[in-house]
């Protein structure tokens, strides 16, 4: 599916009386999305004033399910078990609003002493943890704790930062103590007394990014006897907390059938009452408008006249590609196979597809694993990255979707990286015993050099790095071309479908001549210097000649593209509003025909980018190779200390380079590809929940 799947517009008229029922049918549809604008009449603010007391209700009860050690995501599929009625949703709601009432009555006290402890226990909590970083300290500091003119400043700071604290602090005052403990990995607990300068210490951890703590009044000025106050105190609000929330399990397992009928009818209430809230007053009747996929037309309509009968009219209108001035934006639904969502997270930081354009997820799965692959070809980094990606993929992601979804992509980026490093023959670096293996087997096997090696090193003939390095600058253009091209014709269609012929004909069209003018050569010949020679001719610079008739249709390509953005909007316009007008334009004519050539060759070479990162990725493990290099050939006891250097470096390039390779194919993504086609201003297709209770509306 490369646009999203087609839309219905819904619009129904219902008469008042029937209106409560016509909301609970395009619930159970589990389709329905209302349009964004509110609608008019009282029903509507009367919905309106009720959705905040409504989600008021739901977080109070969601607390105290947390207080009850109950799943909040227990109740999120409907159920006939649980069952509220009334005549209408606003009966509904309110009845169920006074069910809440009832409930906090049971848990209020108990929520509001554990709330009140939690608050004691993560005050208090980060407060002994630096006094206990203090307590061989046995001294009374309560003459300068908070002295008029001496004072002890207790501050938690970055380690990195404690230096600048003092330097910063000597040179305003005199310190009499300085005293640093570890708190952690990244912090330190910090004792500075020094002249009283609370101004100016303030400012001073502002700057470092670090915090002072007060020890609350009335508590002992000891650092041992208040940290086993402090530890007493934590100690029993634990207790105490643990047995709230022992009361709290048994309460709810009381009233456990009442508090989910509760909750689930609140959440079905909301989904109502927002509904409600789109809906049109005309006196009589109600006017409810919406989106439902076409694909799921057929049991939705089927449904609908199933519950209301003759009582609604209901008018359907698809939704065309090329329709225009319509009153907002339809929601955009698209599907992908559960393999590729993972790619919708990156196609989605640019923003979700609009209805009419171009889903960018196919072309992204194919390209940002090819990319990063080429900048980090490496065997053996690839598999320690596939090992991390399946750690965050099955142990941490079972409980963090994010970090799920992050594993499930550096899998298929570690797939990539483990392919480039078998064509390269790289296996945590080119100088290791297993990289020398897969090389002599490429050699003895297949009668031929690893296709991507990069023989850097003092063995290597400058002919053999020459042109590996001219290898991976043509494979690297050739990309870049492909990509800027299809991108740029993706860009075509979408103005297509949206039927803005001023946008195909004064920009669309010469821009793809540009790429295609680039982009031909770099596919047409075999070798970098015919289409070095190539690009020399049709940029006309002195002395050059044509290779061969490939290079004089991408010379006319390239002419015929820069006239046309230079003259294609005065053309139009002055057919559409006369000569003079025209003549106006030739301004903006110019400016896109200047952006036109800097786009082209900017977003061309940004794609060198591929073969840099490679080059360094590879000059980086050498540079560490080297100096262990002697050590490492004699064998025996002497090379375990070089062979941990060398392991270690390894491990300083995994990081980096895999950050930085990274990085540099989202932006390849999101700066060079996405700009070409994809505006990501979508709305996407949200739509109203099928009833968490059975809802039984009587009349």
């Amino acid at each position: 599916m490369l646009l999203p799947e087609r839309m219905v517009r819904i619009s129904m008229l219902v008469s008042k009386k029937d209106l409560d029922i016509a909301v609970q049918a395009l619930l159970d549809t589990g389709a329905f999305q209302p349009v964004s604008r509110i609608g008019e009449g009282k029903d509507v603010e009367r919905a309106r004033i009720m959705i905040p007391s409504v989600n008021e209700a739901i977080n109070r009860l969601e607390q105290y399910m947390q207080l009850s050690g109950y799943p909040g995501n227990a109740v999120s599929e409907p159920s006939s078990d649980h069952s509220v009625e009334g005549s209408g949703w606003f009966e509904i709601t309110m009845k169920l609003l006074e069910r809440v009432k009832d409930l906090d009555k049971r848990f209020d006290d108990i929520y509001r002493k554990a709330r009140d402890l939690q608050d004691k226990i993560s005050r208090l909590e980060p407060l002994w943890m630096a006094i206990n970083a203090l307590r061989e300290f046995d001294v009374d500091l309560n003459g300068i704790l908070d002295g008029d003119i001496l004072k002890a400043y207790l501050i938690i700071s970055p380690k990195d930062r404690v230096p600048r604290i003092l330097g910063a602090v000597e040179k305003r005052s005199k310190l009499y103590l300085a005293v640093e403990k570890d708190l952690d990995q990244d912090n330190s607990v910090l004792l500075i007394v020094t002249k009283r300068m609370d101004e100016e210490m303030g400012e001073i951890l502002r700057v470092e990014r670090a915090r002072e703590l007060e020890i609350p009044k009335g508590y002992p000025t000891n650092p041992r006897v208040l940290a086993d106050q402090i530890a007493k105190e934590l100690s029993e609000a634990r207790s105490e907390l643990g047995v709230i929330r022992e009361t709290a399990r048994k309460i709810f397992q009381e009233v456990s059938k009442e508090f989910i009928t509760t909750y689930a009818g609140l959440k079905t209430a909301r989904e109502a009452l927002h509904l409600i809230s789109r809906t049109k007053d005309r006196g009589r009747y109600s006017v409810i408008e919406g989106y439902i996929p076409k694909s799921r037309l057929e049991p939705s309509l089927k449904l609908l006249r199933e519950r209301l009968g003759d009582n609604a009219t209901i008018e359907v209108k698809e939704i065309g590609r090329l329709e225009k001035n319509l009153d907002e934006e339809p929601p955009s639904k698209y599907s992908i196979p559960r393999r590729l969502e993972v790619f919708k997270m990156i196609s989605e930081l640019y923003g979700p597809p609009s209805y009419r354009e171009v889903i960018p997820i196919y072309i992204t799965t194919i390209t940002f694993p090819l990319i990063f692959g080429l900048m980090f070809p490496d065997l053996g980094h690839g598999i320690v990255l596939l090992l991390a990606g399946l750690i965050f993929y099955k142990v941490i992601g079972k409980t963090n979707r994010s970090y799920k979804s992050l594993g499930e992509i550096v899998i298929y980026i570690s797939i990539a990286a483990i392919i480039t490093g078998l064509l390269s023959a790289e296996f945590f670096g080119p100088a290791t015993p297993v990289a020398k293996a897969l090389e002599h087997w490429y050699e003895e096997a297949l009668h031929m050099k690893p296709p991507l090696a990069i023989p850097i090193g003092g063995e290597a003939s400058q002919d053999a790095a020459r042109n590996a390095v001219v290898l991976l600058i043509f494979i690297s253009l050739r990309i870049g071309g492909a990509t800027l091209t299809v991108s740029t014709l993706l860009g075509l269609i979408n103005s297509m479908i949206e039927r803005d012929f001023e946008k195909i004909l004064v920009r669309d069209i010469p821009r793809l001549l540009l790429f295609l003018s680039i982009t031909i050569p770099l596919f047409a010949y075999q070798n970098i210097e015919a289409v070095g020679a190539t690009y020399y001719y049709i940029a006309s610079l002195p002395g050059a000649s044509p290779p061969g008739y490939v290079a004089e249709v991408a010379r006319i390509m390239l002419f015929i593209g820069l006239i046309w953005i230079l003259l294609g909007e005065a053309v139009i316009k002055s057919i559409e509003h006369g000569v003079k007008e025209g003549l106006r334009s030739i301004s903006n004519g110019f400016m896109e025909f200047f952006d036109g050539i800097l786009i082209l060759i900017g977003n061309t070479i940004s794609y060198l980018r591929i073969m840099g990162i490679a080059l360094a990725h590879v000059a980086v493990i050498i540079a560490f190779y080297h100096p262990v290099a002697a050590l490492i050939e004699s064998g025996g006891v002497v090379a375990v200390p070089a062979w941990i250097l060398y392991a270690l470096g390894n491990l300083l390039v995994l990081g980096l380079e895999s950050i930085v390779a990274f990085a540099h194919t989202l932006r390849l993504h999101l700066y060079e590809m996405f700009s070409k086609f994809y505006q990501g201003v979508g709305r996407p297709y949200e739509p109203l929940s099928r009833p968490l209770v059975r809802v039984i509306i009587k009349k």
